[in-house]
């Protein structure tokens, strides 16, 4: 049972955040509700962090102990993500590639990193009494005097 939990907790967890991603993008342009540019930015980052944020917590909710390492499974699929995110902006265009680097998605890129930290904190914090290590089996000896 544990192996399939490992099989398919983390992808699912990935499946919930795609649907929570599709739900967010339905909203429409965030820019018709916030006039604000900094409002804007302060939703865009909040949305971004937590998208990236649920993936890691849920991974290691679905996957049995120790949940360290659906997380830090989770930490490494998210900055795959992201490296290929990049690498896929300087192959598709090499000279707009330093260009493309404004505030908007500086800003994003540093939402991805901070998501996946938060994601891996509060993991941490939630499931450190509860299967984050894996628990080791102390014998009890009695001893006699």
């Amino acid at each position: 049972m544990k192996v399939l939990r490992w099989i398919f907790g983390i992808p699912l967890a990935f499946a919930i955040t795609v649907g929570e991603l599709m739900l967010i993008s339905r909203q429409g342009s965030l820019e018709l509700y916030f006039h604000n540019y900094y409002m804007y930015m302060a939703v865009t980052e909040f949305e971004i962090a937590f998208s990236f944020a649920l993936p890691i917590f849920l991974s290691s909710l679905f996957a049995p102990s120790p949940k360290k390492y659906a997380a830090l499974i989770g930490v490494v699929i998210v900055t795959a993500f992201i490296v290929v995110v990049l690498y896929y902006i300087f192959i598709s265009s090499p000279q707009d590639f330093f260009n493309s680097f404004t505030v908007n998605n500086i800003a994003a890129y540093i939402g991805f990193f901070a998501g996946g930290s938060i994601g891996f904190g509060i993991s941490y914090a939630v499931f450190k009494n509860k299967g984050w290590n894996r628990e080791s089996v102390v014998p009890e000896i009695q001893e006699e005097y």
